[in-house]
């Protein structure tokens, strides 16, 4: 009797580990199907991943810019660095960035940061807090903070795409408390978004065209909202909050469409959940949103609102996404410089 029981936990345990093995089998294949190669980033970590014509660019947080073309990522890449507070990458070859100390210019330079090109000057009393490109690099919008003591207010302003002038679109009084998080602008330049947050998600969208804010709202469900980024065809706008939803809406209205739920998961008291980045792919079709500490990449059909893939690129901090120019790849940028850069095929993802 003895023997056979040890006989049937024999078999149990053998079963048990065939079926592990099977598994990570698996995942190793699904892995390597999906996992195309890595590349070896700025040291200081990526803080900014951006798509420019046929180029990937990188910016780490101490300014160091790698920039790879799509077409031949094994190539090494060039690699240059400016001492600025805020940096992006613009269409063709252009690098925009806010010289550190010295917050009231705008310098555009080339992408390795060792020849500027032309300076943008700001007001007296203005000075750059944020700087971000279209997806596709061909506008860009800053930030900037007007006066100071009680009269705190903030400026949104378009740099064309031949960066010949900051334009102000849109100026938002800022009421004691409210942050501002982050800033976006359509492809063509038509809109304009700013997002943050005092005790609810806070959105506005500025018209370009009108130079005037069509629309603010706010979300009752989140203390504040941290990424915004406009469709491919500026007719949506998309905005994130720290834990786990993003939010869609009209860029013209307002008008809320859909709500993209994350998966819930335990962490650590003093790290909890956060949406890091959010990206809409350059067809359009997809939407690529990161979540750490757990360090996952979910897609979803943009659309439908269908969730479509999960990918697991086991890195530290996933903070930055961008899809290749046809979107069938996307890299994932760490925060942390030891760990590479990944490059994943989507088409073996659904």
């Amino acid at each position: 009797m003895a023997d056979t029981d040890k006989k049937k936990k024999r078999s149990i345990v053998l079963f048990l580990l065939a079926f592990i093995a099977v598994v990570i089998l698996m995942f190793v294949a699904n892995y390597r199907s999906i996992h195309v190669q890595e590349l070896s980033g700025p040291k200081s970590g990526v803080e900014k991943l951006s798509t420019c014509g046929e180029r990937l660019v990188a910016i780490s947080k101490d300014k160091d810019i790698y920039t790879w073309n799509w077409n031949d990522l094994s190539a090494r890449p060039q690699v240059g660095s400016v001492k600025a507070q805020q940096a992006a990458a613009m269409s063709p070859d252009r690098l925009i960035w806010v010289p550190s100390g010295e917050n009231n210019v705008v310098v555009v330079s080339n992408l390795r940061g060792d020849k500027e090109l032309k300076r943008l000057s700001l007001g007296v009393n203005e000075r750059c807090i944020l700087l971000q490109a279209s997806p596709n690099g061909k506008y860009a919008v800053a930030a900037l903070a007007i006066g100071g003591g009680s009269d705190k207010r903030i400026q949104l302003s378009v740099i064309d795409s031949d960066v010949t002038y900051i334009r102000p679109v849109g100026t938002k009084t800022m009421e004691d408390g409210l942050k501002l998080n982050n800033i976006g602008i359509s492809n063509d330049g038509a809109f304009v978004s700013a997002v943050g947050g005092k005790d609810s998600g806070w959105i506005l969208v500025a018209s370009a065209r009108s130079r005037k804010i069509l629309w603010e709202r706010t979300i009752a469900d989140t203390d504040e909202l941290n990424n915004v980024v406009f469709s491919q065809d500026g007719q949506m706008v998309y905005a994130s909050e720290p834990g786990r939803f993003v939010y869609s809406f009209e860029a013209a209205t307002g008008k809320p469409a859909k709500k993209f739920e994350m998966d819930k998961y335990k962490t650590p008291p003093n790290n909890p959940q956060t949406i890091s980045c959010i990206v809409v792919s350059p067809d359009g079709s997809l939407l690529a949103v990161s979540t750490v500490p757990a360090s996952w990449v979910l897609l979803w059909d943009a659309q439908s609102g269908k969730r479509l893939a999960v990918i697991h690129p086991g890195q530290f901090t996933v903070n930055s996404l961008a899809f290749s120019p046809d979107s069938s790849l996307l890299a994932t940028g760490d925060l942390i410089g030891i760990v590479p850069m990944k490059i994943w095929r989507l088409s073996d993802t659904f």
